[in-house]
């Protein structure tokens, strides 16, 4: 690549790491901002190693383990930029470009990029991972040490960099200020139609109003409060933003709101678009996230949405913003001209993963593939995957409705109601189509409800080489429509006595006049090859293990996430030394498997975490092997306990029923090697039952100890006032005692007895 007008006019060099840097300078910047040591140093690994390391690689999103290294190398990352069109742009900038993975799709597109980092370590990071592409220069350097040169770029891109404004300006007058003076810069460096593309956090936010901890504070409602303690970092809402960017001088200006965020969206809306009535129907299955802690909520964010939809609101509490601003109206539309993009993320194989959009002058929604390799194995499973361009549809998701109806009236027989009608659709179409193998994707979700009540579908994505039946189909919808309301279906599920999604289906066909559990087995077994074929989830059978959970009121949450650890001797346990497996809550006796990629010396550790919650779970077997020489065979708690080193859990039970109890969000196993090994494998066979029981009987005790706890303060001012008392008794006889007329009875009392 020529060098750019950024390294001719400022006179940088570019040292052998391949980073550009100013004449004299330390190579190695003085920004130091950092996402922690041991988590750059990880993702620093992974991507120098990586043979695909391109803004599409499932071999980099196979290594994540935890929030820093899902943010640095997850694919969806790029899907912010993926719903614009970028067309055109030949020069750009990105300031802030951290660890390159907003870089890397950037060149993809065949831009010029100069891409600016202070951090040395993150700087190398982002050159390394666009080592293959000779279109982009790497810049180490603080921005304020650079002059940008002067109507030079298309467009400017500023990914979560102006929260840190005043870091950047130091001696700006306040956070805002410190906004404007960046945006002023930038502004002269663009070209008169260019472009400043922005993605920033909304202080005001829904997540936030739910109390999720303020991203770069990591205190909940800071944001909300107007940051009372500004440590230099601020985000903004919608007014505050429209407001900077008029005193700033971009008078043309469109906000895309990206879903859940800016950080890992899967679906971005036009605000234009949040108008129309259906715009709350494509957030379905977002869901809010707080990347410090767990958001524990029962709040229902997709009917929220729909509220918002309804009054107009939704713009203002969305949780993050993506912003196109300039001066040239044309430009800009341009760039953002589109009403809806949704992108299918990392639950599929790469292969698999999809875009999905909408023109905003057109009638017409395309879908096309992100994968760039065949799967084999799809099409010897006779599963095909058909992208293709249809009319769009207006009118209400099937789905919905159903969804409105649990939630207002639960109530089985209007759901019953429901389902008859989806059936008869289902045999109709199947009669008139009798070869037809897309009816395998018509589910509820596929299905748009017109004004004369209609039904129309769309998006049959998959389909399979088999002769399917409308009660297959039925299966499928009512299985996943269950499973993905949870928490809705709850209820229901309480007051009619079903134990299991398993029993709901076969009860709901029942009250259809279908027999299901003769053919149950068989359409389990179908979905369950179809997912595996599909999807990334490490757990064979997932939904036959799903089929025997039931739906909770609370969080809703169906999987937890084991995780097993090393540390040589002397280290400590760290995400990078450590494997993830997922099971299902309630499912009974699942085995876990895990491999540890390197040797261990004698003495190094082994930690099982079973999950990060409280609660009740089984054991009922651990073994661990050295290639082929078993270590531990062990088969019940006693010996589990006896080898394992058990924290922040109790074993409660009797000799017939053991049940380990894990009373806080830290529980782990801990095993010390006695001699060297390699090739380590462990087993594990274990459940956790998903159940309400835990929290009912925490409650209950935390209860029985509060009035216990009153009782025993209440006892302990009693006894304090009686020893205040005697005290008080035991100084008065001792200054009775010593007194002299005490003294002078004590003698006649003597005389007299005398």
């Amino acid at each position: 690549m020529t060098a750019s007008r950024l390294i001719t006019e400022n006179k940088l060099e570019q040292a052998t790491s391949g980073l550009w840097h100013l004449l004299g300078a330390d190579v190695q910047d003085d920004f130091t901002y950092s996402d922690g040591d041991d988590e750059e140093s990880y993702v620093k690994k992974i991507i120098a190693n990586a043979a695909d390391t391109s803004s599409t690689s499932a071999e980099l999103e196979s290594h994540i383990h935890d929030w820093p290294s899902e943010y640095h190398l997850t694919t969806k990352r790029a899907h912010l930029l993926r719903a614009l069109d970028l067309s055109g742009l030949e020069n750009v900038l990105e300031l802030g470009c951290g660890c390159g993975a907003i870089s890397r799709y950037l060149a993809e597109q065949g831009m010029n990029v100069d891409a600016i980092e202070g951090s040395f370590r993150r700087a190398g990071i982002a050159h390394s991972r666009c080592r293959d592409l000779d279109n982009i220069n790497i810049v180490n350097a603080n921005f304020n040490r650079l002059k940008l040169p002067r109507q030079a770029y298309d467009a400017v891109f500023l990914i979560g960099v102006l929260e840190y404004a005043r870091r950047f300006c130091p001696d700006a007058a306040d956070d805002r200020a410190a906004v404007l003076e960046i945006l002023a810069a930038v502004q002269e460096s663009l070209l008169p139609d260019g472009v400043v593309i922005t993605a920033i956090e909304n202080r005001l936010g829904l997540k936030y109003l739910m109390g999720a901890t303020e991203d770069h504070y990591g205190v909940p409602y800071i944001g909300i409060n107007r940051y009372p303690d500004s440590a230099g970092i601020c985000t903004y809402d919608h007014v505050e933003w429209c407001s900077i960017l008029d005193d700033a001088g971009y008078n043309s200006n469109v906000f895309l709101v990206p879903f859940p965020d800016y950080k890992i969206p899967t679906v971005v809306l036009h605000e234009e678009f949040l108008n129309d009535p259906s715009a709350a129907s494509h957030l379905r299955g977002t869901v809010s996230r707080d990347y410090l802690r767990v958001l524990d909520s029962n709040f229902d964010e997709y009917l929220f949405w729909q509220a918002c939809v309804q009054n107009g609101s939704l713009l203002e509490f969305a949780n993050s913003y993506l912003i196109i601003a300039g001066r040239d109206n044309g430009t800009v539309d341009k760039i953002a001209s589109f009403d809806f993009a949704h992108f299918t993320g990392s639950q599929r194989k790469a292969e698999f993963r999809t875009s999905t959009r909408k023109h905003r002058d057109e009638k017409i929604v395309r879908k096309q593939r992100l994968g760039r390799v065949v799967n084999k194995n799809a099409a010897a499973s006779g599963l095909q995957q058909i992208c293709i361009d249809e009319d769009y549809l207006t009118g209400r998701v099937l789905a919905d409705d159903w969804l409105q109806t649990l939630m207002t009236w639960q109530d089985q027989q209007r759901l019953i109601t429901l389902y008859q009608g989806y059936y008869e659709f289902l045999k109709e179409y199947a009669a008139k189509h009798p070869v037809a193998k897309d009816i395998f994707d018509m589910l509820p979700f596929n299905i748009i409800v017109d004004v004369s009540g209609n039904y129309h579908s769309f998006d049959r994505e998959w389909q399979l080489d088999e002769k399917l039946t409308a009660e297959f189909v039925l299966f499928r919808a009512l299985f996943w429509f269950v499973y993905g309301n949870s928490r809705q279906f709850a209820p229901l599920f309480d007051n009619n006595g079903w134990n299991s999604i398993r029993e709901y289906l076969v009860s709901s066909f029942e009250q259809l006049g279908l027999v299901l559990s003769g053919k149950l087995q068989a359409y389990v077994a179908m979905e369950d090859r179809f997912q595996a074929v599909i999807g990334t989830v490490d757990q064979d059978r997932l939904v036959s293990r799903l089929l025997e959970t039931v739906p909770q009121a609370g969080s809703g949450e169906t999987l937890f996430y084991p995780r097993l650890y090393w540390a040589q001797p002397n280290e400590h346990c760290s995400e990078q030394n450590s494997i993830k497996a997922t099971a299902v809550l309630g499912s009974d006796h699942q085995q876990l498997s895990f491999d540890i990629p390197v040797p261990l010396a004698a003495g190094s550790l082994l930690r099982f975490d079973p999950a990060e919650r409280e609660g009740y779970f089984h054991l009922y077997r651990l073994e661990l092997r050295a290639g082929d020489k078993l270590l531990l065979e062990l088969y019940s708690a006693q010996e589990i306990t006896e080898h394992f080193d058990v924290k922040g859990i109790s074993v409660c039970g009797s000799s017939n029923e053991t049940v380990f109890m894990a009373h806080d969000s830290d529980p782990r196993l801990e095993y010390r090697l006695t001699d060297a090994a390699e090739n380590l494998h462990v087993e594990i066979e274990m459940d956790w039952p998903h159940s309400e029981e835990y929290a009912i009987v925490r409650d209950g005790l935390k209860q029985e100890f509060s009035a216990w706890q009153k009782d025993k303060n209440e006892m302990l001012k009693q006894i304090n006032e009686l020893k205040q008392a005697l005290k008080s008794h035991k100084e008065e006889l001792l200054a009775i005692k010593t007194s002299p007329s005490y003294r002078v009875t004590r003698k006649l009392t003597g005389i007299l007895k005398r």
